[in-house]
């Protein structure tokens, strides 16, 4: 049986690991669009802020430790084009090349995709989000060079970031819809006395 997984993060490859260890005489094919997988998303404010030297210290464990431990077969810096449920098979694109792999059993595991908020005048363009480790790498070329850095949301994600920045010495200005900071775990009384 072969099993292809498109996706190459935390739930991807652990969906990959339990079905080589489940299945273990199964083939197991990841497609993901970075060179990384399974990496710690939630440490890429640290890696902005420099209290990470590398995103390779962000990675659960290394590609080679999937191939040669579990028998994973990685394609990486490959992203999926479409799906053929009909013909059961992923077409993606590698190094420019459109190649194709049939599978009998299919992972989807790409995971969240961040929203954006409906403010008027305001485009992806310019936006920076944290998607996949790659993009640490554009967040801290960018919050770099700025003088001031607006921050969408003061969830956890949100004050990590503005945390990580503002010791940069940057002016760090953060915008939340519910008024105060960790709304999803502090009510409005203990979320206001942040707030200033």
């Amino acid at each position: 049986m072969r099993v292809v997984v498109i996706g190459g993060g935390p739930a991807g490859m652990a969906a990959a690991s339990r079905v080589r260890k489940h299945a273990s005489n199964s083939e197991v094919i990841v497609i993901e669009r970075t060179k990384y997988v399974s990496f710690a998303l939630c440490g890429i404010p640290y890696y902005v802020g420099g209290i990470i030297k590398s995103l390779d210290e962000l990675l659960y464990y290394p590609p080679e430790f999937f191939v040669k431990k579990r028998g994973i077969n990685l394609e990486l810096e490959a992203t999926a084009k479409e799906i053929d449920v009909n013909e059961r098979k992923v077409i993606y694109e590698k190094r420019g090349e459109i190649r194709e792999i049939e599978y009998d059993k299919l992972i989807v595991a790409t995971g969240a995709r961040p929203k954006f908020p409906p403010i008027p005048g305001l485009s992806e363009e310019g936006i920076l989000t944290a998607h996949h480790l790659d993009e640490g790498e554009e967040i801290r070329r960018k919050v770099q060079k700025a003088k001031s850095v607006a921050v969408i949301g003061a969830g956890l994600n949100g004050m990590e970031f503005s945390e990580n920045i503002a010791r940069l010495g940057k002016e760090v200005h953060v915008f939340e819809a519910m008024g105060w900071p960790l709304p999803m775990a502090l009510d409005e009384d203990m979320g206001s006395i942040l707030r200033k």
